[in-house]
């Protein structure tokens, strides 16, 4: 079943049946261009990039924080995305009217699952240029950051976690065509991305920590994990 929606690479979002084995949910910020008016910023927290039953958005909405950068390095335009439901799908949703290229990012202090406590992060690169989304790739207030390094016949990630590079991560792919793989990354925590074709790319990886003992919100855990997602327009000039 097909969303009648359009993102700012001009590709359809459509849900897309995946047999991965996985449940584990990921961050993914999106952008809708509308036939009039302001764009709109879609957050979704699901396994896979596309909308589902968005049982878990509560923490999204009570701790998230969603905000754009931008290539003059000025202020942080904060937004504030509220749950939509559109076809039986909810996610999170907002308008905007700050230009590309632009940076759009999430970051929420999720909470305790299964003793483990979560922090899940996503951005989006609106941006036309490898020159815009290397200056606007990284996100230093991002503990855990999948940066791209690209050139307009490639794309190379890293993996930083606290900026220092993360060899072995595993590394979740969503090409165009709605297929999921999974790779690793190098002893610098890179990766290249081949065989690259027209339309969105969305990339997820984990950083799980023995942080020990602790309490959020009167919940008990004994380690942490940050989630991060990264999604972009591909070819880029």
């Amino acid at each position: 079943m097909s969303f009648p929606w359009r993102i700012s690479t001009a590709c359809t979002l459509a849900i897309v049946a995946f047999s991965s084995s996985s449940s584990a949910h990921n961050l993914f910020v999106l952008v809708e261009v509308q036939p009039s008016g302001p764009g709109a910023v879609d957050v979704i927290f699901e396994h896979s990039p596309y909308p589902g039953p968005g049982v878990y958005n509560q923490p999204l909405l009570d701790r998230g924080k969603t905000w754009i950068e931008t290539l003059d390095g000025q202020a942080k335009v904060a937004l504030n995305p509220q749950e939509i439901t559109r076809l039986g799908k909810k996610f999170l949703q907002t308008k905007t009217t700050t230009p590309a290229p632009r940076a759009i990012v999430h970051s929420c202090d999720w909470g305790v699952y299964k003793g483990r406590l979560d922090y899940f992060h996503g951005k989006y690169l609106d941006v036309k240029t490898a020159d815009q989304a290397n200056r606007l790739g990284r996100t230093k207030s991002l503990p855990l950051d999948i940066v791209p390094v690209a050139t307009a016949d490639s794309l190379k990630l890293q993996v930083l976690y606290q900026g220092e590079p993360q060899p072995g991560a595993t590394v979740w792919i969503w090409s165009p065509d709605g297929k999921e793989t999974a790779r690793k990354t190098n002893d610098a925590g890179q990766l290249a991305v081949t065989n690259l074709m027209p339309g969105l790319y969305s990339f997820a990886t984990i950083h799980v920590l023995d942080s020990g003992l602790g309490e959020f919100l009167g919940e008990s855990y004994k380690d942490t994990m940050h989630g991060t997602t990264l999604s972009l327009p591909w070819p880029l000039k």
